[in-house]
């Protein structure tokens, strides 16, 4: 989206009065509010704008629920006129970003809807630079902008021009054949690539024209090995690997000439946990790959996916974005839209610090802070079992606990 687009307010209400005074006193530049005048009508509303905020002046107890299961990204802020410490409960319990008492004080809402707003600015920020970069961040199909991914990008482009044979090592995953298709695509060789299994190898298979992109050549036998030998000198040849050859000479498993004849040039794939400052852009790029009416991806997603190792790297992401982009029920990919095997991976339960005792509720922070540090208390310090009990997800628990000052060693965070 563009940096300069307006962040949208859907406000709810019961009645057109009050929808006119809060528009009126929470308006601002770069803000476009729409007002509803009942829950249903502002459902409507948030499905057809999709806002970045929703203040619900709503009898509706449900509506928060209906507006996070179609987008758990949009901030909600509750009001009402009977506030009680079951209502704080619940409002956290339905992920309310704040529950504000009636009457209004026009200084605290504004207060509130400010720091919702001025982070759904840096949200769309952060999506535009992303788009730009990614934008430019392409080298023959392949994405990346970081320090690894320049360099094996410089790597390829210096030897394209040149090279008879070369090696391209790296783990499983990392996309080896993507820079075989590129070391062929800017070499201007005659023919096209030729990609040949070699744990499947044929002999005559080495007899083509153009370019052998030889995948996994240290699973090639080794008669196969004596006619890639005699053919090289015929031949453009690009042979993969995962697996380091030398301990395969060492014990004659595979050919020390051929060995010598391939590893004159290498170019090195980097593992993605190498390149993790890459996650962001090659996230979006497979999810736009993957379907188009995906809009955006939700922040508790993105936070799972950069605390996952993923051990089968860009292949694994490529795989876990696809699934999500299957599944996904709206425009958005949300955690809840991986791959359960990564959801459980990430979602590991942790040793907690033993909670700070509970105060007497007052104020909506310090009910809130209540709540968690007795739910926090019942579970024995697991967090996991804390949040499920809690009915949000492990990440806002743990963005609350740093909220509050309630992990170790750590005092609340300034406001």
């Amino acid at each position: 989206m563009n940096p300069a687009s307006n962040i949208v307010l859907v406000i709810v209400g019961d009645n057109t009065g009050s929808l006119e005074l809060l528009s009126s006193a929470v308006a601002r530049a770069g803000l476009t509010i729409h007002t509803a005048v009942s829950s249903d009508e502002g459902l409507a509303l948030v499905l057809r704008e999709h806002p970045h905020i929703v203040l619900a002046d709503s009898p509706d107890a449900l509506l928060a629920d209906r507006i996070a299961a179609f987008d758990p990204a949009i901030d909600v802020v509750l009001m009402a006129r009977d506030y009680s410490a079951s209502a704080a409960i619940a409002a956290v319990r339905k992920g309310a970003a704040a529950y504000l008492k009636k009457p209004i004080a026009f200084a605290a809402l504004n207060e509130v809807l400010g720091r919702l707003f001025e982070a759904a600015r840096q949200r769309e920020r952060t999506d535009a630079l992303e788009t730009e970069m990614l934008a430019g961040a392409s080298f023959e199909g392949m994405i990346g902008q970081s320090p690894a991914a320049m360099e094996m990008f410089s790597r390829i482009r210096r030897i394209a021009p040149y090279f008879q044979t070369v090696l391209v090592s790296g783990d499983p995953g990392t996309g080896k054949d993507s820079a075989a298709t590129a070391l062929h695509n800017l070499s201007a060789a005659p023919g096209r690539l030729f990609t040949v299994r070699c744990a499947e190898m044929e002999n005559e298979l080495l007899r083509v024209s153009g370019t052998l992109f030889l995948d996994e050549i240290g699973a090639m036998p080794l008669p196969q090995q004596a006619v890639l030998v005699a053919t090289l000198p015929r031949v453009r040849v690009i042979a993969s690997t995962s697996r380091d050859l030398r301990p395969l000479v060492a014990r004659r498993l595979f050919r020390e000439d051929l060995y010598r004849a391939i590893t004159t040039l290498e170019v090195h794939v980097p593992r993605l946990a190498d390149r993790a400052e890459d996650l962001p852009l090659l996230i979006r790029h497979f999810a736009a790959q993957s379907a188009a009416s995906i809009r955006r991806i939700t922040r508790r997603a993105r936070a799972l996916l950069a605390r996952y190792p993923f051990p089968g790297n860009i292949r694994e992401l490529q795989e876990a974005v696809q699934h999500a982009c299957a599944v996904a029920q709206h425009s958005l990919i949300d955690a809840s839209d991986l791959p359960e095997y990564l959801q459980l991976a990430v979602r590991k339960p942790e040793s907690a610090p033993a909670p700070a005792p509970p105060q007497e509720p007052g104020t909506f922070g310090e009910h809130e802070k209540h709540v968690i540090a007795e739910a926090l208390l019942r579970a024995g310090g697991n967090q996991t079992q804390a949040a499920k009990a809690l009915a949000i997800g492990r990440d806002a628990l743990r963005y609350k606990l740093r909220k509050y000052g309630l992990l170790a060693n750590q005092r609340p965070a300034c406001r």
